[in-house]
């Protein structure tokens, strides 16, 4: 890869012209922009599969130096140390290296959820203001929804919904039963899935929504 030396004028560039680009978090070097095609087809990847690749490589090597060592002994798959790259991409230098510091030991075994619980920790840690505007997107993101214009031929009515991980796992809607969630009477359904009563996740105060809107 080409180094951010290799460039002659600054990073920004008006009207053409190679300009360095932030492929790893912040702290590792700038690339230079038009080296990224010509890395990717001397490896015989495509462009975006190259650029990835660069980005991880300066992620590990400049941000993650603990797990960093750990592959270029050989003690650690590649893929596993992309995977922690890939995860702490977006974090702060801080954050960056505790996540470095916890999971290097263990990087041959850590699964998906250790490591997402592991980057959120580092987040709540180091990037708080970060970590609560992504607890209040995914607090917005929950809905319950009744597709009242789409009933079948049996005389059925869809549903679809996104619930928090407890709700979901429970079986009740957000704000069932008017000040706090009930649990719905859920019995097996096909292939694992869970059906609910009257008095379940279609009860309470799901039981007559507004028409082809939101249930609350």
């Amino acid at each position: 890869m080409s180094p951010r030396e290799s460039i002659h004028e600054a990073a920004f560039w008006v009207g053409g012209g190679e300009g360095g680009l932030p492929l790893a978090g912040r702290g590792a070097p700038l690339v230079a922009e038009f080296c990224l095609a010509e890395f990717a087809a001397a490896i015989g990847r495509t462009t975006d599969s190259g650029k990835l690749l660069i980005a991880h490589g300066l992620e590990l090597k400049y941000r993650l130096p603990r797990t960093w060592d750990r592959m270029t002994s050989g003690d650690l798959p590649a893929w596993r140390a992309r995977r922690v790259a890939e995860a702490t991409l977006l974090l702060s230098p801080e954050a960056a290296a505790y996540v470095d510091a916890q999971v290097a030991p263990f990087a041959h075994k850590v699964g998906f959820a250790q490591l997402d619980r592991l980057v959120q920790e580092a987040m709540d840690r180091f990037m708080p203001e970060v970590a609560k505007e992504k607890a209040e997107q995914a607090a917005d993101s929950r809905h319950v929804r009744f597709h009242h214009d789409q009933v079948s031929f049996n005389g059925t009515t869809r549903i679809e919904g996104e619930l928090g991980l407890v709700d979901g796992v429970a079986g009740r809607a957000p704000g069932d039963g008017g000040g706090g969630d009930r649990p719905a009477a859920a019995r097996p359904g096909p292939s694992g899935c869970r059906r609910w009563g009257r008095e379940g996740a279609a009860g309470g105060a799901l039981r007559a929504p507004v028409r082809g809107r939101p249930a609350w």
